[in-house]
């Protein structure tokens, strides 16, 4: 006779040994797809060794963490009160340099610009412009439209370049190939 017949065998132990082996294989299976993420996502988390942000907000990113911090760095020389919008994408340094974007935008990559429209973007950033731009490049491949600028948002790209001048460039300049990855931080005029 076996344990699972034999605590099925009696009376008010057959619900728990079914609890038990469910149990079991519940944590069976956590275990199997835990270790099966850890190792697809090894690689990735190998080459996150660069410190970005500070004390309780600190994390650890890939190489482009490292420019990060510089443009952090360079962000906390600016006025108290300065405002920030980072294109295409990049909420989290408004976040980690607690500066606020005077826009209801978080992101504008292809899906916002869809659907908020291009020209209704522009006017939002024309009447409640914010005092710095920081490009980060963002390779939007997935969308369709590879890069803010050149393969979208080309007119609200044209309205910052006259609106805005270049003060900080950090790595490669942003936004020109897919795969070089840079910032740059503009002034506006």
């Amino acid at each position: 006779m076996n344990l699972v017949t034999t605590l099925n065998s009696r009376p008010g132990l057959k619900s728990i040994s079914t609890f038990a082996l469910l149990l079991a294989v519940g944590l069976a299976l956590a275990v199997l797809m835990t270790s099966a993420y850890l190792m697809a996502m090894a690689p990735a988390l190998l080459r996150q060794h660069y410190p970005v942000g500070s004390g309780s907000d600190a994390f650890l990113a890939d190489e482009r963490g490292q420019a990060v911090q510089v443009a952090l760095n360079s962000l906390q020389k600016l006025p108290a009160d300065a405002t920030l919008a980072v294109l295409p994408e990049g909420v989290m340094i408004n976040y980690l340099s607690r500066r606020s974007n005077p826009t209801p935008y978080v992101n504008l990559m292809p899906p916002e610009l869809l659907m908020f429209g291009e020209d209704q973007v522009v006017r939002v950033f024309e009447n409640s412009p914010p005092d710095f731009v920081l490009l980060c490049h963002k390779d939007t491949t997935e969308y369709g439209a590879p890069l803010f600028g050149r393969d979208y948002g080309e007119n609200f790209a044209a309205w910052i370049n006259e609106n805005y001048y270049p003060e900080v460039l950090i790595g490669n300049r942003p936004l020109q190939y897919p795969d070089r990855f840079g910032i740059l931080l503009l002034r506006r005029r």
